[in-house]
């Protein structure tokens, strides 16, 4: 049974869009080669868990998806 369904990193997705528009469809250029610095890192897991736990705005897109499920007769 799903228990909750959500879009994450919605106000990140125009940049992760772009980002993965500059890099082209090779991919030579990977973003996991690049480690940003401290207050980027802290920026970014601050919006992270913002659209973790906001319940006020049903993201209609986003970079990635939660889903909780739960399986029946446990």
């Amino acid at each position: 049974t799903v228990e909750h369904i959500k879009y994450m990193n919605t106000m990140v997705f125009p940049l992760v869009w772009l980002a993965r528009k500059l890099r082209g469809k090779d991919g030579s250029t990977r973003s996991e080669e690049y480690v940003p610095p401290g207050w980027i890192n802290g920026l970014l897991r601050w919006v992270f868990v913002q659209s973790a736990v906001s319940r006020w705005w049903p993201a209609p897109f986003g970079v990635g998806l939660l889903l909780v499920v739960r399986r029946k007769g446990g």
